[in-house]
């Protein structure tokens, strides 16, 4: 086996595991009511002044976001809505977390 395929058989592991595996929802939790609340209310039912605040309870937008999409929202941000960058505060396993936690608002 080639050194490159190696390579990219890492890579595509690696993501599948990160897409797949997407945290602890306990953990999540505590880091969404601590860091996220506040904006996007207890329930995450969208609180925050933004008309472009999401509603996680709504289980049609959670049909529509992949567990990359939300982690890349909360690691970037998004400036329309006003949400701040993550990347710099939370270690990508407490990102993963709050995806993991945001996945279980619309059951």
């Amino acid at each position: 086996m080639s050194l490159v395929t190696v390579v990219f058989l890492t890579g595509l592991f690696f993501l599948t595991a990160q897409t797949t595996n997407i945290g602890n929802p306990v953990q999540g939790k505590t880091l969404f009511q601590k860091h996220c609340s506040s904006c996007h209310g207890k329930s995450g039912g969208g609180l925050g002044p933004s008309t472009h605040m999401p509603n996680f309870s709504d289980k049609h937008y959670q049909e529509l976001r992949s567990n990359l999409e939300l982690f890349n929202k909360i690691t970037k941000g998004t400036e329309e809505s006003g949400m701040p960058a993550w990347e710099k505060i939370l270690s990508p396993e407490e990102r993963w977390n709050l995806v993991a936690y945001i996945k279980t608002l619309s059951k």
